[in-house]
């Protein structure tokens, strides 16, 4: 016989639990709409953070979601859900030998030349203890808490049975409140598995800028519920960011001596935008806490249980939108932007694309104007400006792209905490100007690389004989060009010249794909050496 999501005296005090706290946070908002007082967003949005940090675990992990999901919650909302306060007490020290001995299979006193029993760090999934491993390497060791996938299940539980309550009144029109619980558990149950975060943390420092440090994982001590990876020295990013702003200047220099805030702010920004752009495998959670300063002013990044992945396809998209809008093309901007989200049932297209436009433009003036505030010029403004037109117009989007927002949020909001005036637009259009230079000046390097010289010269040799051949008759029908070789007059000679140079243009692009020796990205740098050469073969055959 099936179970419902009552049966079982665990869940009843989860749903009592949770009964409680709403009526204790939300009573008053109640009663205020009851007496026709207004109530303001802001207000909503303290309560509902401090209702989710009273109920814990899931409920925490739960705002930490919505503050990703824009295209459902108010700005208001999101703002404060991204400040959600983890404070837990840490477990018992005989807890955590036990956990660890457990999943290791041996005595943490045989594993470990020493462990230290008060943790450095405590949350809702985990505590983080420092350890000696004994060829006297120093190691942090992360140990999961005891029954928490048990209690995250029943609390999902009682989730999916209100979301489906949700469903049957329509409370999110044509959005399904079961499939979005079901996303949020799914996101949630990565954080469960250390394996998962260990492979992760693993990609991420293969691929790291030298401006980042990620710490080695120790794959021998580590399983699905005990992590330990390299220890690192270095102050939290959170710490720093509270003396920045209580400008407590003596503190900060005793802790970091050579702290220099502009130099980090532009370390951290590249290896943002490396992950977002580069390799696509970004780190979802990049908030304060999560990243220390070393004394050389690199960054080390910490806790990778929530991470992201863009495609080759993603990437172009997201670079493409941000170089445009910098350059003021709001409408193409817009038309990169557009296709990362989608319309729901009754989304009206032409008007999203109005409003979405518009939205983009005021934000482009603004950022322009220098009296605006270098919070409103930052890209995560943009993304403030189209908001409400996602929101209203019923639009979504896939997670990786929330968080990957999520994450330009984040790096907003620390860029402002250091250095109101570091120009983060700036910086962006920086890098984008060395990754993705313009269309000459990326065949121009190319060109003069050493190392394409024989596919270039392979291929001016092949691309000779194949116009050749194709100048007799050459038909492009994709094109709609029909050219037939006729033996008369002027008409004929000017003929010939047009067919010889899209020949060329045809040639590069079948003989590049041809070259066997070639490595792959030799065979793109062919293509476009080889269009370059064809347009400028056209304009010499022109001009004789």
């Amino acid at each position: 016989m099936r179970k419902s999501w009552w049966d079982g005296g665990y869940r009843w005090q989860r749903l009592a639990l949770l009964a409680a706290t709403a009526f204790r946070h939300g009573a008053p908002l109640a009663f205020d709409l009851l007496r026709g007082r207004p109530v303001r967003q802001e207000d909503v949005a303290r309560r509902l953070r401090a209702a989710l940090e009273a109920l814990g675990l899931t409920y925490l992990k739960l705002g930490q979601f919505l503050a990703t999901r824009h295209d459902l919650v108010p700005a208001a909302v999101v703002r404060e859900l991204t400040a959600l306060f983890e404070d837990v007490p840490a477990l018992p020290a005989a807890t955590v030998a036990g956990i660890v001995a457990r999943e290791l299979g041996a005595a943490r006193d045989g594993l470990f030349a020493s462990f230290d029993p008060v943790p450095v760090a405590a949350a809702t999934v985990a505590q983080v203890h420092r350890a000696e491993l004994t060829d006297g390497s120093s190691v942090a060791v992360k140990v999961q808490r005891p029954g928490i996938e048990a209690l995250f299940e029943a609390d999902i539980s009682i989730l999916r049975s209100l979301a489906r309550l949700g469903d049957r009144l329509g409370l999110l029109g044509s959005l399904s409140a079961v499939a979005i619980a079901d996303q949020f558990a799914a996101y949630t149950r990565r954080e469960f598995d250390f394996l998962l975060e260990a492979s992760t943390a693993e990609r991420l420092r293969r691929e790291a800028r030298p401006e980042c440090i990620v710490p080695r994982i120790v794959p021998e001590l580590t399983t699905r519920r005990v992590l330990t990876m390299q220890f690192m020295e270095g102050v939290s990013l959170a710490r720093i960011c509270t003396l920045v702003e209580s400008g407590d200047e003596a503190t900060l220099r005793a802790v970091l001596p050579s702290f220099d805030r502009r130099r980090v702010l532009e370390n951290l920004t590249l290896v943002s935008l490396h992950q977002f752009f580069v390799t696509g495998f970004f780190h979802g959670d990049p908030h304060p806490g999560n990243i220390l300063v070393c004394p050389d002013n690199r960054v080390v990044l910490l806790d990778f249980g929530i991470f992201g992945e863009l495609g080759a396809a993603g990437r172009d998209l997201l670079a493409s939108y941000a170089e445009h809008l910098a350059m003021g093309n709001v409408a193409e901007s817009f038309r990169h932007l557009s296709q990362i989200y989608f319309p729901g049932p009754r989304s009206d297209r032409r008007a999203f694309r109005q409003d979405a436009i518009a939205a983009l433009r005021r934000w482009y003036v603004a950022s322009r104007d220098p009296s605006t505030p270098m919070r409103e010029r930052h890209l995560g403004g943009s993304f403030d400006a189209m908001v409400g037109v996602v929101r209203r117009h019923r639009y979504w989007t896939t997670m990786d792209y929330l968080l990957f927002w999520r994450a330009i949020i984040v790096l907003d909001s620390i860029a402002l905490r250091l250095d109101n005036d570091f120009d983060l637009t700036g910086e962006i259009r920086r890098f984008f100007e060395d990754l993705r230079p313009a269309p000459l000046e990326r065949a121009m390097r190319i060109a003069a690389d050493p190392r394409w010289a024989a596919d270039v010269r392979s291929l001016v040799t092949r691309l000779r004989s194949r116009s050749e051949t194709l100048t007799d008759r050459t038909t492009w029908r994709s094109a709609g060009l029909r050219l037939a070789a006729r033996e008369t007059g002027l008409a004929e000679r000017s003929r010939n010249r047009r067919t010889r140079s899209l020949a060329c243009a045809a040639a590069s692009m079948g003989l590049a794909t041809a070259v066997p020796a070639a490595p792959s990205g030799a065979v793109g740098a062919t293509i476009l050496v080889a269009a370059v050469a064809a347009a400028a073969m056209a304009g010499s055959l022109h001009d004789r």
